[in-house]
């Protein structure tokens, strides 16, 4: 399992009514979702004593946001299928740290694209060469296009050596494919430890996401939620602060 930050309770089981307490969402609306599957018991749970896990509440808690704005049950539906994948996903990650996990699925994003057809550029030995040796020559480009995935990984493997123990963690990165990528990425942004930090964060993580014309959902978070920086921004779309909604559910914050 990922590793999760010691503020939430990841040892802790949740009835339903704890959700509810937690969570503010009306009895009801909680039941109904219960019954169409998008908040997911743990496996052994029976049917009259259901319990879950903290991320359930989080999750809930951004699917609510959505259907205060007009979201329709198929909607919410796509976006919970996303997050109960990406936390099966999860599952299998054998205790790696948050950062690690984020390049893990960055490998896999990129190693899906060079199998579909397109280019892949990886840093240009020669040129890295010339630049171990201080003789930085301006006609080697620094770049040059993949031309397997083994270099693909090998290149992976070179830029991120200082972020943690990611050669431990390549053979659940190139496990994943793209859809489980995706998937994974917004499950582990709504368990990033950072909104839960010992102090309320400067930023504010975000989501910018809408269902696109194919009927896939589309999410864009981080610095990469920018409208400005979105290209295929349609005509309007669900813009969600993570941060501000999970945040409140752990986090007893200091009165003055």
């Amino acid at each position: 399992m990922l590793k999760v930050s010691p503020r939430y309770p990841a040892s802790r089981l949740f009835s339903r009514q704890d959700l509810q307490a937690a969570t503010g969402i009306s009895d009801d609306v909680l039941g109904y979702w219960f019954k169409e599957g998008l908040l997911a018991a743990v496996p052994a749970s029976n049917r009259s004593h259901r319990r879950f896990q903290f991320d359930q509440a989080n999750i809930a808690v951004v699917l609510e946001a959505m259907r205060r704005l007009g979201a329709n049950i198929g909607v919410l539906r796509k976006f919970a299928e996303i997050l109960q994948h990406g936390k099966a996903v999860a599952s299998e990650a054998n205790e790696l740290d948050h950062m690690v996990a984020r390049l893990c699925g960055d490998l896999a994003r990129i190693l899906g694209r060079f199998d579909d057809g397109h280019t892949v550029e990886i840093y240009n030995e020669e040129w890295l060469k010339s630049a171990r040796d201080g003789n930085h020559d301006l006609d080697i480009p620094s770049l040059r296009p993949a031309k397997s995935r083994q270099e693909i990984i090998d290149d992976w493997l070179y830029i991120n050596a200082r972020e943690g123990d990611v050669k431990a963690a390549l053979p659940f990165a190139t496990s994943l494919t793209s859809y489980d990528a995706f998937c994974f990425d917004a499950y582990i942004d709504l368990i990033n430890p950072e909104i839960v930090g010992e102090r309320l964060p400067d930023w504010n993580w975000v989501w910018l996401t809408w269902i696109d014309q194919s009927g896939k959902a589309r999410i864009y978070s981080g610095e990469d939620a920018s409208p400005s920086l979105v290209t295929d921004m349609p005509v309007s779309a669900f813009y969600i602060s993570v941060s501000r909604l999970i945040r409140p559910l752990w986090v007893k914050e200091a009165t003055a």
